[in-house]
């Protein structure tokens, strides 16, 4: 074979090969685009997401478990489901009468509370230096759940008439299922706000700090933040709307940290690896 056409036969291979990379580009790009506006979209669904939260007891267990088929049953004969609670009051010396009187006035504000179950609202119980009563949180009504933030702002209320004018020295607590399901909400709920903005500034630093580059760090902070939550969440919202899957106010604030960590972490891999692969 002469040397003109080997060059002929290179030349050719070349222009066989552009094209290909050239679509291929194309076909990433156009990919990249798509995966990016639904990351968007996805994105107006996370204040949505409360709308599908089911926070009552049978949220927390399987549907095969035997207490999610009697909560089941339940709902045939009553309308309205609740969370289990307790509200309780201790005075290391002993209580005393006024702390007694309080706590038996306290047992009827709670009934006139809006969103406690009223008529499962117990007598008050007391020991030698505690006290309790059972304060159920409304947890669904007629098959539509209350919302994490609803549930939170009655607790509150609770609490909030217990120590109103409690005796000075008593001791108020909020317990049981429905106070611990209340303080995990409230306490992720602060990650869609001040703590999120928090972890993104932690986040920049550090991608900062790795890359040594005023602009790099945006792309693994775009792909987790925007693409990644914005997919996520989308996905959450149908398959907790169509009861494929369970959505309760402690997974929804776990959602954004796991996303936006696990997102950062995976982009920071990639790209490292990519430079690599460029030296």
């Amino acid at each position: 074979m002469s040397r003109t056409e080997l060059v002929e036969g290179e030349s050719g291979a070349a222009t066989t090969r552009a094209p290909r990379r050239t679509r291929g580009f194309y076909v990433i790009a156009a990919l990249g685009i798509v995966i990016f506006l639904v990351g968007l979209a996805g994105g107006s669904y996370q204040s949505k997401l409360n709308s599908v939260q089911k926070n009552d007891n049978a949220a927390w267990l399987p549907k095969s478990a035997e207490s999610t088929k009697v909560a089941n049953e339940q709902e045939k004969f009553s309308s309205v489901q609740s969370i289990p609670g307790f509200i309780v009051y201790e005075r290391a010396s002993g209580l005393t009468a006024a702390d007694k009187a309080k706590i038996t006035a306290d047992a009827q504000t709670f009934r006139d509370i809006p969103g406690v179950a009223a008529d499962e609202v117990a007598a008050p119980v007391f020991k030698a230096n505690v006290a309790n009563i059972s304060v159920p949180l409304v947890a669904k009504t007629d098959g539509k759940a209350v919302q994490g933030d609803k549930l939170v702002k009655v607790e509150k209320n609770i609490l909030k008439a217990a120590k109103a004018g409690a005796p000075q020295g008593l001791s108020v607590h909020s317990a049981g299922a429905g106070g611990l399901l209340v303080a995990f909400i409230d306490a992720f709920s602060g990650i869609d706000g001040s703590l999120l903005i928090a972890a993104l500034i932690v986040v920049i630093v550090i991608l900062l700090v790795v890359y040594r580059s005023p602009t790099l760090w945006i792309f693994p902070l775009v792909s987790a933040g925007v693409v990644a939550l914005g997919s996520a969440t989308l996905i959450v919202y149908q398959l907790a709307k169509h009861d494929v899957i369970t959505l309760n106010g402690q997974s929804q604030g776990i959602l954004y940290v796991l996303v936006l960590g696990a997102g950062t972490d995976y982009a920071l891999l990639l790209i490292s690896r990519y430079r690599e692969e460029l030296h």
